[in-house]
C-alpha cells in the first residue's frame, strides 16, 4: 500500500510539472543521463528565449538515437554571460570538461546557462507516438510547447 501511495504521489507531482511546462528542450542522450543522475545541473545553450522563464518547467526531449520525451525539469535560473564568465561560474555543474565546454562555444562571445532543478523521469514517449498523437516535431534546440502537444504528453504519461 505504501508503494502505491508513493507512486500515486509521484505521478500527481509529475502531472502537475508537465501541466506547467512552457518549453521543450532537446538534449543529447549522454547529457540527459547526467541530468537525471544529478551530475549535470546546468544545461548550456548558445542562445535561448528572451522571455523570463525562471521557475518554468521544461519537457526534456532526448535526441537521436533515443528520440523520445523522457522527463521534465524546472528551470531555476538563467545566466546569460560571456563564455569565460559562464565557465568560471558553472564549471562544476555542467558535467563536461573544459575542452568540451570551449569546443561547444567555439567562436561565440556569450552563452546561456540554465540551472535545472527537480528533474523527473517519465517512461519514454517515442517520437513515432508523438507524431501520431499530436503531429510533434522535435526542436533542434528548444521551443515553446503547443497546448495540444502538452495535452497529449500529459495524457500519455
Amino acid at each position: 500500500m505504501a508503494a502505491f501511495l508513493i507512486l500515486k504521489y509521484t505521478l500527481i507531482n509529475f502531472m502537475n510539472s508537465i501541466s506547467d511546462a512552457e518549453l521543450i528542450i532537446s538534449i543529447k542522450p549522454h547529457w540527459v543521463e547526467k541530468i537525471f543522475s544529478g551530475v549535470k545541473t546546468v544545461e548550456l545553450r548558445k542562445t535561448f528565449c528572451k522571455k523570463d522563464i525562471e521557475g518554468s518547467n521544461a519537457i526534456i526531449y532526448a535526441s537521436a538515437p533515443v528520440s523520445a520525451v523522457v522527463g521534465v525539469v524546472k528551470i531555476k535560473s538563467v545566466d546569460v554571460s560571456d563564455i569565460n564568465g559562464l565557465w568560471q561560474t558553472h564549471k562544476g555543474s555542467i558535467g563536461a570538461t573544459k575542452e568540451q565546454f570551449f569546443e561547444y562555444f567555439n567562436g561565440k562571445g556569450s552563452g546561456v546557462a540554465l540551472t535545472l532543478v527537480e528533474p523527473e523521469k517519465v517512461n519514454n514517449i517515442e517520437l513515432d507516438e508523438l507524431r501520431k498523437g499530436c503531429r510533434f516535431n522535435p526542436p533542434v534546440s528548444w521551443r515553446y510547447i503547443k497546448d495540444y502537444e502538452l495535452c497529449f504528453i500529459k495524457n500519455y504519461a
